[in-house]
């Protein structure tokens, strides 16, 4: 008796349920949804961003022209110093004589020529005899405006106002010709900062691009600078290029060797696609893949793109097959996957 009991009771239960699901069927599952954007091509300049230290436009490495025995050292490190300024000396004695030697042999010479001349005239000696006393007279005053030349630059002058960065030599040591003595700085050719860039970077940048600079020692206030100088070669270690920007007025104190980030703003810049964020579905090194649309499915395109910015990649206008995207729900999409558009009403 109770198993048809049970058997009845199940038989009426999956009646009233087969009832209940027929007016209350459950609903089927929605397309998913994304929003579709349409992009505008844009050529503001994308940043390239580098870093660097800040040094003085003009540095030299000031050397005597000939060697010798260091006399004296007039200026130290630190020191300022003004155009015409006499920095460093050698000891004359050796190169005045070298001069007298050479002044006098002109004398002479000049002296002998007179009188070969008058000899010529009583044809007392031969044109060839004059012609190699006139030779020899070239010669000497030659050896004469070397010899001066050298006296002229056994003095390191001052040719512009400037600082020490660095004083390699001291007095009574002997210097050799074209030796450092003085590593000095320019004051009147201003502070820049030296970057290495890429070869990808180095070709989008001009002479006379804009940049901003912010110094480690002041973060709070960026500087203004202008490219003035792009290396023609690369660096054969590092393999990247220099690029020397020029910085503007500054309010504060610049010292040689300060960090400095910048960021270097192209005046030639090829149109891009600014892609927001949230449609990038996946990203790798490189690389990152967007969906757009292709009649109602989303269709998945991996592009390169040339900038990260905070909110958006920028990527070559070139790069898309269509200036359209998902945006706003592509992330739960599939390659291929049918969706509805849910754009906002205007």
């Amino acid at each position: 008796m109770k198993p048809t009991f049970f058997l009845v009771a199940f038989v009426a239960l999956l009646v009233s349920c087969k009832q209940e699901f027929v007016k209350d069927p459950k609903p089927l599952p929605k397309v998913k949804t994304a929003k579709v954007v349409t992009l505008q091509t844009e050529n503001s300049p994308l940043p390239v961003y580098t870093s660097g230290r800040v040094q003085v436009l003009e540095n030299a490495r000031l050397s005597f022209k000939t060697g010798g025995l260091i006399r004296r050292m007039l200026v130290d490190d630190g020191d300022a110093f003004q155009k015409g300024d006499v920095l460093a000396e050698l000891d004359l004695k050796e190169i005045n004589s070298r001069v007298v030697q050479a002044k006098a042999q002109v004398e002479k010479l000049t002296r002998d020529v007179a009188r070969f001349q008058r000899l010529l005239q009583d044809s007392a000696a031969t044109l060839q005899n004059l012609q190699d006393l006139e030779t020899a007279l070239e010669v000497a005053k030659a050896d004469l405006a070397i010899a001066q030349f050298n006296r002229t630059y056994s003095t390191i002058v001052a040719a512009s106002d400037g600082k020490v960065l660095q004083r390699m030599a001291e007095p009574g040591e002997l210097a050799s010709p074209g030796q450092p003595i003085l590593y000095t700085s320019s004051t009147s050719s201003g502070m820049g900062l030296t970057v290495g860039l890429s070869d990808r970077d180095v070709v989008k940048v001009q002479l006379g691009d804009s940049a901003s600079v912010v110094l480690d020692a002041y973060p709070d206030l960026p500087a203004q600078a202008v490219v003035i100088e792009i290396g023609e070669e690369a660096h054969p270690r590092i393999g990247t290029y220099t690029v020397k920007l020029a910085l503007q007025e500054y309010p504060r104190p610049i010292r040689n060797g300060f960090f400095a980030k910048a960021r270097i703003f192209p005046s030639l810049q090829s149109p891009y696609y600014r892609i927001p964020i949230q449609a990038v579905i996946e990203a790798s090194k490189g690389s990152a893949s967007i969906f757009q649309p292709e009649d109602n499915r989303a269709g998945k395109t991996t592009v390169k793109p040339v900038y990260y910015g905070d909110d958006y990649v920028a990527v070559q206008s070139s790069a898309l097959r269509a200036a359209m995207l998902l945006t706003d729900g592509a992330a739960y999409l599939r390659d291929g996957e049918t969706f509805e558009v849910n754009n906002p009403k205007p």
